[in-house]
């Protein structure tokens, strides 16, 4: 009886994990599609026009004067100067080659963590990254692409090295941890607050010794192993947030509504953000909020640890985990700081893929609940968590997978007209997708008169393509 009930229940595993794989497979492919509809904003018009005026002393000068972010900067200026030269704005290649990176890097750091399917791990984790928010400017514009969604891998990656427990065995090797945490530092500024915090938690949590405990000398290990791991990118992330204070901060040059009287107001900015980060917290944009709340609590079920669960791991996985939601919460307080609004969908699909990525730090302390539950229920659960989001963003998925043509269309026909010879171009904008977003420039004829610096904006876009005159019209969907 007990063998049918075993062989009964590794089908109900096996079928499972056969669904998982569909509905993973299917999401990606989905969500893939809609790379087509990928778009620049005025970013990368203004910034590659006066990379090619400047060279890389405007790359460097960037980098040391407002955009402390060494890797995305570096990527970015590469991709921008390549698409300047050859007249081409290869979005689509640029963003496969983002999103594959990152379920690469992931799946790297699962393996050698000891994950059992280390790049389906990785891929649910993207594709939980893609709906449990609006994906908009952090997957579908490149500018951002490179910068958040570069960040947010390498903090996966430290979460899937973090979910091993080296600790008891031997000291885990200190270099993939470095690369990866230098990885998030260095493409944007919230993976350095981030990994500051988790340095500085480190130092103030950990104890140095737990006498009497068996597991004090794996502690002991992995305290000095972290230290290793950590000291390097803490020192970047103090620099990055020092440049940022020195260069934006201070000066106050983002305040985008003053009216809010939040700009420049710790007190004010901190009170405000505590409403917003506690709804972002247990919400999913779709879903209502009994629902939400249980399907990130079933996350915590879905992915058990690759290992056993000791003392000493499951004290850095709490350490991470904790980095993590202070870092999604100050990304909050700094956005109402800094800019005197909540700012931008971007920072909010960053905070929601750090906080699921907190609650995979955290999902091996329900590993005895989970060993005691029937044998296939996990992959039936997350099965269930997928499609059921999958169903939810259905609706926008479909309507947005219409609009492909069209972006593509315009995007062709916007670059073909500033490729011919003469001194005017037109410049069709399509209407913006419910996931993949899009910049919003109105209608109006744009001139640039010789050795006119031009202002942020569409502007940008004639210096961009060397033209004196740009009509700007909406295109049809």
């Amino acid at each position: 009886m007990s063998m049918r009930v075993r062989t009964a229940s590794s089908r109900i595993e096996r079928l499972g994990l056969l669904v998982v794989i569909g509905i993973v497979t299917v999401a990606l492919c989905a969500y893939m599609a809609l790379i087509e509809a990928g778009h620049w904003g005025s970013d990368e018009y203004y910034i590659a026009a006066f990379n090619a005026a400047s060279g890389w002393r405007s790359v460097l000068g960037r980098m040391v004067r407002w955009s402390p972010r060494p890797f995305s900067e570096a990527v970015s200026a590469l991709y921008l100067t390549l698409c300047h030269g050859l007249r081409h704005s290869f979005v689509v290649p640029f963003l496969l080659l983002l999103w594959i990176g990152s379920i690469a890097v992931i799946a790297a750091a699962a393996r050698r963590a000891g994950e059992a399917r280390p790049v389906l791990f990785a891929a649910v984790l993207f594709v939980l990254a893609l709906m449990l928010c609006r994906p908009d400017e952090m997957f579908y514009w490149p500018m951002a692409t490179v910068a958040y969604l570069s960040a947010w891998a390498g903090l996966a990656a430290v979460t899937a090295l973090r979910r091993a427990d080296t600790a008891a065995v031997r000291p885990p090797s200190a270099v993939p941890m470095t690369g990866m945490l230098l990885l998030a530092a260095f493409s944007v500024e919230i993976g350095a607050v981030t990994v500051l915090l988790d340095a500085v938690l480190w130092v103030v949590v950990a104890p140095s010794r737990l006498p009497g405990r068996p597991e004090a000398a794996g502690f002991a290990r992995s305290r000095l192993s972290a230290a290793r791991a950590g000291l390097v990118p803490a020192l970047a992330g103090v620099l990055i947030c020092l440049s940022v204070y020195v260069s934006r901060m201070r000066p106050m040059v983002e305040v985008l509504d003053r009216s809010s009287l939040l700009a420049g107001n710790w007190l004010r900015s901190l009170h405000a953000a505590v409403p917003v980060f506690a709804h972002e917290l247990v919400g999913v944009p779709g879903l209502p909020v009994l629902a939400a709340i249980l399907l990130k609590l079933a996350i915590l079920l879905v992915l058990p640890p690759p290992g056993a669960s000791t003392g000493p791991a499951m004290r850095r996985r709490i350490v991470w985990a904790v980095s993590l939601l202070l870092g999604a919460f100050l990304s909050v307080v700094l956005s109402f700081h800094q800019f005197g609004m909540l700012c931008c969908q971007r920072h909010q699909t960053m905070r929601a893929g750090m906080m699921l990525l907190a609650l995979v730090a955290l999902a091996p302390s329900s590993a005895l609940l989970w060993r005691r539950l029937p044998a296939g229920l996990r992959e039936v659960t997350l099965a269930a968590v997928l499609l059921l989001l999958l169903a939810a963003w259905t609706p926008a998925l479909r309507a947005d997978l219409a609009l492909v043509p069209g972006q593509m269309r315009a995007r062709s026909e916007s670059w073909s007209s500033a490729r011919a010879p003469g001194d005017a171009m037109l410049f069709a904008v399509p209407p913006p997708g419910k996931l993949f977003g899009g910049p919003s420039w109105p209608s109006q004829t744009v001139r640039l008169r010789d050795g006119q610096v031009p202002a942020y904006g569409a502007e940008a876009i004639a210096a961009f393509f060397g033209k004196h005159e740009m009509t700007i019209v909406q295109a049809r969907p």
